[in-house]
């Protein structure tokens, strides 16, 4: 069966056994990919397929959701061994020291387990990032269950007190800076409501660091393994 030019839809003539380069009623050239290059294309797909995939769509996040649980859970047992810094969310603080550590060990976990395709900047920063989301989820509902446990079936008062004398403090310091706070301040301070937003708000603020600082991690641990990837391969 003749070969049919595509544009016009006329039978090609054939030369010398083979279908003509270019149709002799519109002039197209017919474009002809050769078997060999089909074949070897076939052939590294099948060989390569991971780096393929890797390649589109950048971090695997079955892979690495399984790292980064792993890299949670040994960020938080430090976190939790004092359940007083866990109620008062002192937690936060310890967990964003360590997140730079767990970022660049989550990396490298990762890197090793998927070696292809090479590990960039940006898919550090994601591992960075989603990390210290997993890390901030973790420790505010043990900070949350922490507190409600500690208020309500243990009646302690380590929460309150904590925060009276962060208040007591910031109305000294504002005191010796001859700035004191208007009294309407000073009274609303010691409403309950505003001493549970305070500590919601410094929770808050702690987690969004730690984003910040799992981004940078993560960025700064693309850069590195991934030069150290480059010069393994040359």
């Amino acid at each position: 069966m003749p070969e049919l030019c595509p544009r016009c839809q006329a039978p090609l003539p054939t030369i010398e056994g083979a279908s003509a380069a270019f149709c002799a009623v519109c002039g197209l050239q017919q474009l002809r990919v050769p078997t060999e290059t089909l074949e070897t294309a076939t052939a590294d797909a099948g060989t390569h397929p991971a780096s393929i995939v890797n390649s589109t769509h950048g971090v695997e996040w079955q892979l690495a959701f399984r790292v980064l649980a792993v890299a949670t859970a040994v960020g938080a047992v430090p976190c939790l061994l004092k359940p007083d810094i866990v109620m008062t969310g002192g937690a936060n603080i310890l967990a964003l020291l360590l997140l730079p550590l767990l970022t660049l060990g989550s990396a490298a976990a990762y890197l090793r387990r998927r070696p292809f395709p090479p590990f960039t900047p940006a898919m550090g920063a994601r591992i960075g990032v989603v990390l210290a989301l997993l890390l901030a989820a973790v420790l505010a509902a043990v900070c949350g269950l922490a507190g409600f446990v500690g208020r309500y079936g243990m009646h302690s008062t380590l929460v309150q007190t904590t925060l009276d004398l962060a208040f007591r403090q910031m109305d000294a310091q504002m005191a010796a800076s001859a700035t004191p706070l208007p009294l309407e301040w000073s009274t609303a301070l010691h409403w309950p409501e505003i001493r549970a937003a305070a500590f919601l708000l410094g929770q808050a603020i702690t987690s969004v660091f730690m984003l910040a600082v799992g981004a940078g991690a993560g960025a700064v641990a693309g850069a590195l393994l991934g030069a150290r990837q480059r010069r393994s391969r040359t």
